[in-house]
């Protein structure tokens, strides 16, 4: 078909992958590559396998677009592109239950990427919770929500520093225990102290 397939970084040898927030953000990339209706820039390449009712969100004759259907692909390659400096991505979706394909080429929103990226840094150095999606349980968002005992029913947070007041996220995808101020070792994180 005339594509060219990078799955592999030539900068590390390893698997495109996007890093931000100090390392405590990113992802990987599935790959890059250039095709033949864009011969001279790269694009991002998304694969992405659904059941039929995921599949189904395309539309019976698949006219509803990505950003549509699965808004968190959308997301995901939106930050993806910016990170990798790829302005197109080319969606492939497969139904897993039946092999039927669906194939979209998207323009990426750097901007939505880049917005992404901030909120993440903004939860991930946040010092409080944030707001509630909604003050009524039985919203369907928070229906689903695997926090949603933690933020309705007053359940306790898991107890790591990471979940803790004193702790800071550095660089090198690393937390500063504040109390105790120095670099929290990575094997004690999950476990916590009793200052939690």
């Amino acid at each position: 078909m005339g594509f060219k397939i990078f799955q592999h970084d030539p900068k590390t040898g390893k698997q495109y992958k996007l890093s931000g927030c100090n390392g405590h953000y990113g992802g990987s990339g599935d790959s890059v590559g250039i095709i033949p209706e864009f011969p001279d820039e790269t694009i991002l390449l998304e694969f992405k396998t659904h059941n039929t009712k995921q599949f189904k969100k395309f539309g019976e004759h698949k006219e509803i677009s990505v950003k549509i259907a699965h808004p968190k692909h959308y997301a995901q390659m939106c930050g993806y592109g910016r990170g990798f400096g790829t302005q197109y991505g080319l969606y492939c979706a497969v139904n897993k239950d039946d092999d039927d394909l669906y194939f979209e080429m998207i323009e990426l929103d750097w901007n939505y990427g880049q917005q992404l990226e901030q909120k993440a840094y903004d939860i991930i150095t946040a010092k409080i919770a944030p707001p509630r999606i909604s003050d009524n349980p039985a919203y369907h968002t928070c229906k689903y929500c695997t926090f949603t005992n933690i933020c309705h029913d007053n359940a306790a947070v898991e107890k790591n520093c990471r979940s803790c007041q004193f702790a800071e996220p550095i660089e090198n995808a690393k937390w500063k225990c504040n109390r105790f101020n120095g670099e929290i070792p990575s094997d004690f994180i999950k476990q916590g102290c009793e200052f939690h």
